[in-house]
């Protein structure tokens, strides 16, 4: 590839601030010039490097250069563009949008944790890094952490592991049989889903960790008189269903820690209408209101 022309299609600040990380990064490859389809700019100059129209492509030889598209929410229009010219998306031209750097790279106690609940939950990257990060920034407050909806374990693994080192109690709730029986049309999901694990399973994967409490059954009736005299700093809520979220806002709000936390799994996604409207119909008159997350996740914050 660093035989390959190197040139930037955007001459704007994405594209000035690419420039200099290709340079700083890769300081023996230089970029040959910039693309912009404004042709005001088209014969100025960024750093010594011209500023050409995109027709400027047709007069290179095909895999003789590659592209590094610097236009954010552009970039798809680019992509057409740059196709219908006969080139290759990620050989000919790729993405050189600069996003930020991924927390399991600059965060070893994140990494070292994923590895090892992968397999055993159904969150994505994204969520799990909000749950650590989130989970973790409530680790200095006084009272239990609790999870609603724990499936294979694989969250309250990643909790766990946040709240041991403080001393924590980690109380975990759930049918540990799939989703229990359903009163509410709204919900999507039916009864018995995840139904594919069993208390036994999980508390295996859990049998490090002696922060944690099992509190198998229908929350919540499963809720013992030990979990209702105690308080709480961090709750995740992942019910997916409409009863068992608003049932988790009215018990566990109330018992939450000043400065501590809920998380809403499935806030955001269509597959599970009724977190939403369980959450926002609890929320309404409380002065406490859901942040809603890039992730789709919603945050309750105790203030």
């Amino acid at each position: 590839m660093n035989r390959r022309l190197r040139i930037i299609y955007g001459a704007g600040n994405k594209g000035r601030m690419l420039l200099r990380l290709l340079e700083n990064v890769e300081q023996s490859s230089r970029v040959h010039c910039f693309i912009d389809s404004n042709s005001e700019k088209w014969g100025s100059s960024i750093d010594g490097r011209e500023i050409r129209g995109p027709e400027y492509l047709r007069t290179l030889s095909i895999h003789s250069f590659i592209v590094h598209i610097a236009v954010g929410t552009g970039y798809h229009e680019v992509r057409d563009r740059l196709i219908s010219y006969g080139l290759t998306e990620n050989v000919d031209f790729v993405d050189g949008c600069i996003i930020p750097v991924p927390l399991a790279d600059i965060d070893e106690e994140y990494r070292l944790v994923r590895e090892q609940v992968r397999g055993y939950t159904l969150l994505s990257d994204d969520r799990l890094q909000a749950l650590h990060q989130l989970g973790r920034a409530t680790a200095h407050l006084p009272g239990d952490a609790a999870e609603v909806g724990v499936y294979r374990g694989g969250t309250a693994y990643l909790l766990a592991t946040l709240f041991l080192e403080k001393k924590i109690r980690l109380r975990l709730f759930d049918t540990f049989g799939g989703i229990p029986a359903l009163v509410d049309s709204i919900d999507i999901h039916r009864e018995g889903d995840f139904s594919d694990v069993n208390i036994t399973l999980v508390a295996q994967f859990l049998r490090d960790f002696d922060n944690i409490v099992f509190h198998p059954g229908v929350f919540p009736e499963s809720v013992t008189p030990e979990a209702d005299a105690a308080r709480y700093c961090f709750v995740h809520v992942d019910v997916d269903i409409y009863r068992s979220v608003l049932d988790s806002c009215a018990f566990f709000h109330p018992r939450l820690m000043p400065g501590g936390m809920m998380l809403f799994d499935d806030y955001g996604f269509s597959s599970c209408p009724g977190v939403r409207k369980a959450v926002d119909e609890y929320f309404l008159h409380e002065q406490q209101k859901p942040i809603y997350l890039p992730t789709g996740q919603a945050l309750i914050i105790n203030i």
